[in-house]
């Protein structure tokens, strides 16, 4: 009897400990989607009538305690509505755990005869960022794939910043949580 009883409390000891950790690894992600990020800095890398080459840099904020890789994104881009590019790429980068800050970098390569055909747009996007700084908005829409612990998951992702945003010291940009 004493051998049944003592099989009985080590398995439900073991089944407890599986549930704390599924719990715990179910926070984390819920955590992991709450990770949030403002816009660092941009460089041109290539400025031409064929060819414009920029790098967007994003702080990224995990409020999860466990780190997480960054595997790859695929990213629409898109000025004022218009789609301008899709952009990819395989990082493999830690983003660092608790509260950690991270910078990622989003290459940017488009034909801007290809991008933008109508000269209509082309006016608006001139005028929205000579005049009206919020009426200017880069936005990016995909999807990121992402790897925590043992979890890969795809994870959407949609963000829009305008020229006011961009051209501020990342020190004052707006941001989805506190950098």
């Amino acid at each position: 009897m004493k051998k049944g009883l003592t099989i009985g409390l080590i398995i439900a000891s073991l089944g407890g400990l599986i549930y704390a950790g599924y719990r715990y690894a179910k926070n984390q992600v819920k955590l992991l989607e709450a990770s949030c990020y403002k816009f660092k800095d941009f460089k041109f890398n290539k400025l031409s009538k064929d060819n414009i080459s920029i790098t967007v840099n994003l702080l990224v904020k995990n409020i999860s305690k466990i780190a997480f890789t960054l595997l790859n994104y695929k990213l629409d881009v898109y000025i004022n509505d218009f789609k301008v590019a899709t952009i990819s790429k395989t990082l493999n980068q830690e983003i660092k755990a608790d509260g950690g800050i991270s910078t990622v970098g989003l290459d940017i390569n488009f034909n801007p005869k290809n991008a933008i055909p109508d000269l209509s747009k082309v006016i608006e996007i001139i005028s929205a960022a000579t005049f009206n700084r919020d009426k200017f908005k880069l936005r990016f829409k995909g999807y990121i794939n992402i790897k925590q612990s043992v979890i890969e998951r795809k994870q959407d992702l949609d963000m829009t910043f305008t020229l006011a945003e961009i051209l501020q010291p990342s020190s004052q940009a707006t941001t989805t949580c506190e950098i």
